[in-house]
């Protein structure tokens, strides 16, 4: 606010939103947050606030205000973090001894921004006592991560070779997802090298940039994304070949590189492999892997969107594994087929478990979870604060509301 000239401007996430050149300067003694005064009325906002700075008889640049969530410009004349449990006083952190007073029965709340990871099978809603909110980034329920986490060790996970799966020289899809919990260097996902033929699917490093989607064939194709970077992200994998023998690779349903692949797959012995070389109990896979797919043929660009958005496709499928089991060492081909796979080495179902990043406005103890009635093996473990403290979570009781 440029008293002098008159000048208002509003800056919204660093962006110059509003600019008004017909503003006066105000004559009240005291400074307001919250409420708005008119004719001797007064207007209350409904709002949560932090992080209140006041520079007096200074005009911030558009630099100082790209800065100012690491760079705190000179001249500030109060600044409220407004992070205070009790009490009606909020300190004046500039060193202007500026306090405020808290008026109306305004209370503070404790801000906490947490990673609370349940485990079980369950799709529940996260809730609060009452007394606080929560809001969670994506603003949609809880839902179940289902598929096998592989150790890196020992685990993989193998199927039986079969005519459904002799692609010969025509077209063919196979779909799946992936989410890696470190860089891979060389690390198989999916292969028939010694059933089908020459067939693999690895992450990049031989011959290779590290971490990215490797499919070997008759020639080489490489994605342009680093899918197995160690960041946890989930990404869904499509690679289709049609009768000319053209081949792409999708990355979250984006091309990300075209080639072609000439071989023969005419074998319908042997066996495939999930997550370990298909020669040995090698170059094993560390990670969560879902919903595989295969289908006799290239499928369209709606069943490519269907797929990656999560639902189904049924069309010239030949084998499906969605890997939604909860125990056992049987994973279930759902194609109609009967081509079930099996783990290995100590592979489980992730049965559910739910990894959820939420950001939480209120008190850790007042979260709690809707319409469970056992938390046996259902409780958070552990959470990370704002701070990036690690804490560990100490009980939930029947009611669902966890104590630190």
């Amino acid at each position: 606010w440029d008293y002098d000239n008159g000048v208002f401007a509003l800056y919204l996430d660093g962006v110059k939103k509003e600019v008004t050149n017909s503003m006066t300067k105000p004559s009240d003694a005291v400074m307001e947050i919250g409420r708005y005064i008119y004719n001797g009325n007064g207007y209350s906002n409904k709002m949560n606030l932090k992080n209140y700075r006041y520079f007096a008889n200074k005009v911030l640049t558009q630099s100082e205000v790209d800065n100012m969530t690491t760079t705190v410009p000179n001249g500030l004349t109060m600044q409220l973090n407004l992070s205070e449990t009790s009490g009606t006083t909020a300190i004046d952190t500039s060193g202007n001894s500026n306090d405020g007073t808290l008026q109306g029965g305004l209370v503070f709340i404790p801000q906490t921004s947490a990673k609370v990871v349940f485990s079980g099978a369950f799709d529940k809603n996260l809730t609060a006592d009452g007394t606080n909110s929560i809001s969670f980034a994506d603003g949609v329920p809880i839902k179940a991560n289902k598929g096998l986490e592989f150790d890196g060790v020992d685990d993989y996970m193998s199927f039986s070779n079969t005519s459904n799966l002799a692609f010969g020289t025509g077209a063919f899809t196979i779909a799946f997802k992936m989410k890696a919990n470190a860089l891979l260097n060389d690390k198989f996902l999916i292969g028939a090298r010694k059933a089908i033929g020459n067939l693999v699917i690895t992450t990049g490093g031989y011959n290779s940039t590290i971490g990215v989607l490797r499919y070997v064939g008759s020639s080489t194709i490489l994605s342009t994304t680093v899918v197995a970077d160690g960041s946890e992200t989930e990404h869904h994998i499509i690679i289709t070949r049609d009768t000319n023998s053209n081949v792409k690779l999708y990355v979250d349903n984006v091309l990300e590189a075209t080639g072609t692949d000439t071989r023969n797959y005419s074998g319908t012995t042997g066996t495939w492999y999930v997550g370990r070389n298909d020669g040995s109990v090698n170059n094993l896979y560390s990670g969560n892997f879902a919903n595989i797919n295969f289908f006799n043929a290239e499928i369209s660009s709606a069943d490519r969107t269907t797929l990656s958005g999560g639902g189904s496709v049924t069309t010239n499928i030949v084998a499906r594994y969605n890997l939604d089991e909860t125990s056992g060492t049987t994973a279930t081909d759902t194609s109609g087929n009967g081509n079930d796979g099996t783990l290995a080495g100590g592979l489980v179902f992730t049965g559910g478990s739910v990894d959820l990043t939420a950001t939480i406005i209120g008190t850790i103890n007042d979260l709690q979870l809707e319409d469970v009635t056992s938390f046996t093996d259902k409780k958070p473990s552990h959470f990370i604060d704002g701070n990036g403290n690690v804490g560990v979570v100490n009980s939930v009781d029947g009611s669902g509301v966890i104590t630190e």
